[in-house]
């Protein structure tokens, strides 16, 4: 069987968010078959080479793995809201639509377990 991953982009500075998004990884990750993956976008860990990119007719430089990661949730998942929660397949293939906003573990456990 692939993996099935759970993406998360979240801000580390925004402690509630992360933090319940954490607690929820860390209760249920024995019961749940998926591989968690948290992308923090206001990471500033630099990246060894900047990139410029194009959206919507503007160019974006990428010097951060933030940007990357920021870059990443708008362009591929069409989400400009952190935190952003989607599930996708081994082939980035998304199995599951995002779910954004205010995250609570009541929804956490909503959106994984709906059919």
């Amino acid at each position: 069987m692939k993996p099935i991953f759970l993406i998360v982009f979240t801000f580390l500075l925004a402690f509630n968010s992360h933090q319940q998004v954490d607690d929820f990884i860390d209760d249920y990750d024995q019961g749940l078959q998926f591989i968690p993956v948290v992308l923090y976008c206001d990471d500033r860990t630099k990246l060894p080479e900047e990139k410029t990119v194009i959206r919507d007719g503007q160019n974006f430089r990428i010097r951060t793995k933030g940007n990357l990661w920021t870059h990443m949730c708008i362009s591929k998942f069409n989400s400009n809201s952190v935190p952003t929660i989607l599930i996708l397949d081994s082939d980035e293939q998304i199995i599951k639509a995002p779910v954004k906003g205010k995250i609570t573990r009541e929804l956490l456990l909503d959106y994984l377990y709906e059919q």
